[in-house]
């Protein structure tokens, strides 16, 4: 096909399919020859624990198992990294020492060498606010103003500290060549992630106030999972903006904050709508919606170009703007996978993601079907690495047939 970009496209393929077939060869090789079923632990525990389960599980049920595994490790995955879990001290201590040492430190440098001291100057008021609040406690006096001081100094802590250097940091790695703002971005991630904790600790805070409704499961369930996946969609945007100049130089990669603030909102968006879509209910209808939830995430899709300034809506028609989900380049006028169409198509990560899921479910039920038939020494949970590796090897296949088709 002689379209621009398509190599790219080609070569990504490509690579998947060698690094599937590759990893997928290496788990048949850990399983094959083995006399007898090495103890159960860890990785190898957990997937004999799911290949049991998805035998366990019918052909009718396979969605609805899919669905619910992915709800329960999505609820995990926020209260471990985002909630006040007591297993895991590592955000918590990491948070004070960048915000409290590592940030007034660099603050501190940056003045010294004659930059804007505002950021230290902030620093020095939280620290002397904090003597006041400790000499205002121990008094036992002014509780309004000292209830006053810790509203400030939690919004100041927790949210303006990481938001100011990171909304810094970011404008910088945006005015960087794109290699080098990919590896900041790297660096600039975990800023995000601390205001983004923060966010989800002060919803859940805001959401204990209230009665039960609309509003309530909005910041216990939906708020979260936008919040969690700011940090990777910032990270991929920047990847987004990368793929695009690799795959056709020659047209501009829109880097901008408006181009990403467009792309965290709406693929933010985008993962809480698929998570509340394929959340399992009592009525398991899940056809209805993650179909209304697809039409949804289409329509942020088409909105990242525009409001990202990627493109004017002015004189444009619907059907050159629906083309663009399909690869159409309103400012070449043509097909490309140039920039515009990986920042577009950044939404449908979620709803991808849970595609391959569901492809993944159905292939290792093929193969779990085939290997009770087939099995005839050790149970179907015994060679999990085996079993494991036929799947991915099986994926890589489709993966090179594929990139053979482009």
């Amino acid at each position: 096909m002689d379209i621009p970009g398509i190599e790219f496209v080609d070569g990504v393929f490509s690579v998947a399919a060698i690094m599937l077939s590759a990893v997928g060869l290496f788990l048949v090789f850990l399983d094959l020859g083995a006399a007898a079923p090495s103890p159960a632990g860890g990785l190898r525990g957990a997937l004999e624990r799911g290949w049991l389960n998805l035998a366990e599980t019918g052909w009718r049920r396979l969605p609805g198992f899919v669905a619910r595994r992915l709800a329960e490790r999505t609820d995990e995955f926020i209260e471990h990294w985002f909630g006040q879990s007591e297993d895991n001290i590592l955000p918590g201590s990491i948070f004070m020492l960048v915000v409290l040492v590592v940030i007034p430190l660099a603050a501190l440098i940056n003045m010294l060498r004659g930059g804007s001291a505002f950021l230290f100057l902030v620093i020095v008021c939280i620290f002397a606010a904090l003597a006041l609040l400790v000499v205002l406690g121990e008094m036992r006096r002014a509780q309004k103003l000292t209830a006053v001081i810790s509203a400030a100094l939690f919004a100041a802590i927790f949210f303006f500290v990481p938001g100011y250097v990171f909304t810094s940091l970011t404008g910088r790695l945006l005015n960087m060549p794109i290699g080098h703002a990919v590896l900041g971005s790297i660096l600039a991630a975990p800023l995000l992630y601390f205001v983004c904790q923060s966010a989800v600790l002060a919803a859940r805070i805001g959401a204990r106030a209230l009665k039960v409704g609309a509003f309530r499961k909005l910041l216990e369930r939906q708020f979260p999972v936008f919040a969690a996946a700011l940090p990777f969609v910032y990270l991929f945007t920047f990847a987004a903006f990368l793929a695009g100049h690799v795959a056709v130089a020659a047209l501009p990669m829109h880097t901008s904050w408006r181009m990403m603030l467009a792309s965290l909102i709406a693929t933010g968006l985008a993962a809480a709508i698929t998570s509340e879509a394929a959340r399992p209910t009592a009525g398991g209808a899940y056809a209805g919606r993650l179909a209304i939830g697809l039409i949804i995430i289409a329509g942020l899709a088409i909105a990242v170009g525009p409001l990202g300034g990627a493109f004017s809506l002015s004189g444009a028609k619907s059907a050159p703007l629906l083309q663009v989900l399909v690869g159409y380049d309103p400012v070449t006028g043509g097909t490309a996978f140039g920039p515009i169409f990986w920042l577009v198509h950044l939404p449908f990560l979620p709803p991808l993601l849970l595609a391959a899921l569901f492809a993944v479910a159905l292939i290792a039920k093929f193969v779990s079907s085939i290997a009770r038939l087939a099995v005839r020494g050790p149970g179907l949970g015994d060679r999990p690495y085996m079993l494991s590796g036929i799947v991915a090897a099986l994926i890589g296949a489709s993966t090179a047939a594929t990139a053979y088709v482009l």
